[in-house]
């Protein structure tokens, strides 16, 4: 069995996150909050994984880290599962100025992309790649998160 790159309880993030919020926060159209719990699983996440698995560490959500990232993307052949990883930390950087409000116009439209797109997509690519990785504990860790995640998403809002 290969050595788990991630720590489980980097997931705790996001299923504090989805304890405090409600389904209408997450598409709402105040930008998140730089220190929020599903922000904070990014970083963290990432960092891991550039670290532990990559080899470089990259810890920050720059358009500098975006580079150094597309570096190792480019090195990788074109089937392996890390390069959507890294090309989700890519779409990340880009848009992370925007989730939180630091550009003109940001918030609601980028909020819901996040949360009803990239969000779900991210967790499905750490899902794949720790299947293929063999990484049994974080894949079993990212499919009780995308489980709760999916029961969050469809959940009435008028409950």
């Amino acid at each position: 069995m290969a050595e788990e790159p991630i720590a489980p309880e980097v997931f705790d993030f996001i299923d504090d996150f989805l304890g405090h919020v409600s389904v209408y926060a997450v598409a709402g159209s105040a930008p998140l909050d730089s220190e929020s719990n599903v922000l904070a699983f990014c970083e963290n996440f990432f960092a891991q994984f550039f670290e532990n698995d990559i080899g470089d560490e990259i810890t920050s959500i720059s358009s500098v880290s975006s580079s150094r990232a597309g570096i190792h993307r480019r090195r990788l052949p074109g089937k392996d599962p890390r390069r959507r990883l890294i090309r989700d930390f890519q779409h990340l950087c880009k848009v992370h100025s925007d989730l939180i409000g630091e550009t003109y116009g940001s918030g609601g439209d980028e909020r819901a992309e996040f949360f009803y797109s990239d969000l779900p997509d991210l967790l499905h690519d750490i899902e794949q790649w720790a299947r293929e990785a063999g990484h049994d504990t974080t894949r079993d860790r990212v499919r009780r998160t995308i489980r709760k995640y999916r029961e969050f998403v469809d959940q009435d809002p008028t409950d």
